[in-house]
């Protein structure tokens, strides 16, 4: 299982260097995705941490004074939170109380950087795990053992005086803007795409519609596409048929099928000028489309 840890400033990059190597130790099953190690030199960073967070099951931001208001924690807080839901993501205040936090932080349920904490904070990611969990005695066994390396080496990083450290890898507000506007841009747009450019990872579209080549495609992961051209959903019965062949698929979620059906919408709107119904099953008779040739 795939766990994303988000950082902002020095504190926290070490800190998240140092939990990243520590979680596998704990739990084997765990892949933790820390920024500085994970992407390629020269790979746009941008795309590599989106396709992280989409992929990624649980989501751990590492917050300390220095960073709590910090803007890219409050981003990647909200990419995890609508990629796998608010239950999954876990600020660790690691210099800091619960009453210290404000803004979209507080929706979360945090952990202090205790014993007790970061035990319950274990066996919520060892729950989330669907196969290769650890019992319980078999995690307590493990934690135990490990945990005084984990306190011993954050504590560490915590006592160290701001004055003498130098500033690495931070990523910039500026950077953080440019995604914003991005994403921005892309929210603008509607399933339609009349490039090529079927998908941009940072829009999380479960489904889009390439007006150039007539093609509906269905995004379950970044690498596995399911795709229909448009002339294969020739009556009301085939539509049908190919939202059922959607809902089979084991990784299928709502946001699927409802995409879907509203990509039809705007589809059927745009070369008929109809509602999808009256398109494909009006007064719910099903009835055969032809597709406009150009």
């Amino acid at each position: 299982m795939e766990v994303f840890i988000s950082w902002s400033g020095e504190k926290s990059r070490k800190s998240a260097e140092i939990l990243r190597d520590w979680l596998p130790s704990v739990i084997q099953a765990v892949t933790p995705y820390f920024t500085p190690k994970d992407i390629d030199k020269g790979q746009r960073w941008s795309n590599d941490i989106a396709g992280k967070l989409d992929a990624s099951q649980f989501g751990i931001i590492l917050v300390t004074r220095d960073n709590l208001n910090a803007p890219w924690i409050m981003f990647e807080a909200g990419a995890l939170s609508k990629n796998v839901g608010s239950a999954h993501v876990c600020p660790i205040l690691l210099d800091l109380k619960p009453t210290d936090l404000s803004g979209p932080l507080v929706q979360f349920q945090a952990t202090q950087f205790s014993k007790d904490d970061m035990r319950k904070l274990v066996g919520a990611i060892n729950d989330s795990i669907e196969d290769g969990c650890l019992n319980e005695k078999t995690l307590d066994n493990i934690f135990e053992k490990w945990w005084p390396d984990l306190e011993q080496e954050l504590k560490a990083i915590l006592s160290e005086d701001d004055t003498g450290t130098v500033p690495s890898e931070v990523r910039s507000d500026r950077d953080l803007l440019e995604e914003i506007l991005r994403l921005v841009r892309n929210n603008e747009y509607t399933s339609f795409d009349t490039g090529n450019r079927l998908f941009d990872k940072l829009s999380h579209k479960a489904v889009s519609y390439n007006e150039t080549t007539k093609t509906i495609t269905v995004w379950f992961r970044e690498n596995s596409p399911y795709e229909i051209h448009l002339d294969q959903i020739d009556s009301g019965s085939q539509l049908l048929d190919f939202a059922l062949q959607i809902n089979r698929k084991g990784i299928c979620k709502p946001e699927h099928i409802k995409e879907f059906l509203d990509c039809i919408e705007q589809i059927s709107d745009r070369y008929f000028k109809k509602n999808a119904q009256g398109v494909f099953c009006p007064f719910g008779n099903n009835k055969d489309v032809n597709w406009p040739a150009d």
